[in-house]
């Protein structure tokens, strides 16, 4: 499945010639997961469920 918010933020990325290690992806939801995996930078939202803030770098309390 390719419908994913990870493989926008990687053809947005590649669109603005921006290294993906160079992007940051903020997210509350599920959906969100494959864009935290593959941003530089991850942080879900203090309302976010336990296994959002599982795959995120950071997450806002």
């Amino acid at each position: 499945m390719d419908g994913n918010k990870g493989n926008g933020l990687k053809t947005m990325a590649r669109h603005f010639n921006i290294s993906i290690d160079n992007t940051v992806a903020i997210g509350d939801e599920r959906n969100d997961i494959p864009m935290f995996k593959v941003a530089g930078l991850s942080i879900a939202m203090g309302n976010a469920e336990e296994e959002v803030k599982m795959h995120c770098d950071i997450f806002k309390r």
